[in-house]
C-alpha cells in the first residue's frame, strides 16, 4: 500500500485496528479529528479523519468510498503477528483461498499479502 485517506466515524476504534493491530505509528494528529500513521518513517501511509462523520452512514454495496485495499507485509511471520493481534482485539479476520484479510472498523476489507 502506498498512501490512503479514510473518512471514519470512530477515531479510537481505528487507532485500535491500525496502530495496535497493524503496528503503524502515529506521526501527526489534528486534535480529535484527524490522524496520520506511518511505517518505516514515511510521512504517512494511512490517514483518517472524522470531518464528515455526521454524514457517514453504515456502508452498503451502493456506498461511495473505499471498499478494500492491500497491505504488503514482509513475511508470513509478520502476517501471523498482525492476525493474532487483530483477533485478540475482536476484529474479524478471515483466511480463505490463500488470502488473509480483515475488516477494519469501517468494514473496509484489508488484505495482507507477503512481500
Amino acid at each position: 500500500m502506498g498512501h490512503i485517506h479514510l473518512q471514519v466515524k470512530d477515531m479510537e476504534q481505528n487507532v485500535r485496528f491500525y496502530v495496535e493491530g497493524l503496528g503503524y505509528h502515529i506521526v501527526s494528529r489534528l486534535g480529535k479529528e484527524a490522524l496520520f500513521l506511518s511505517d518505516n518513517n514515511y510521512h504517512h501511509h494511512v490517514a483518517f479523519n472524522t470531518w464528515a462523520s455526521s454524514y457517514i452512514k453504515d456502508k452498503s454495496d451502493e456506498s461511495v468510498g473505499v471498499k478494500a485495499f492491500t497491505v504488503i507485509v514482509p513475511s508470513i511471520k509478520a502476517r501471523r503477528k498482525i492476525v493474532s493481534k487483530l483477533k485478540r482485539q475482536g476484529f474479524i479476520v478471515e483466511e480463505t483461498e490463500g488470502k488473509t484479510f480483515a475488516y477494519d472498523p469501517s468494514n473496509i476489507i484489508v488484505t495482507f499479502e507477503i512481500e
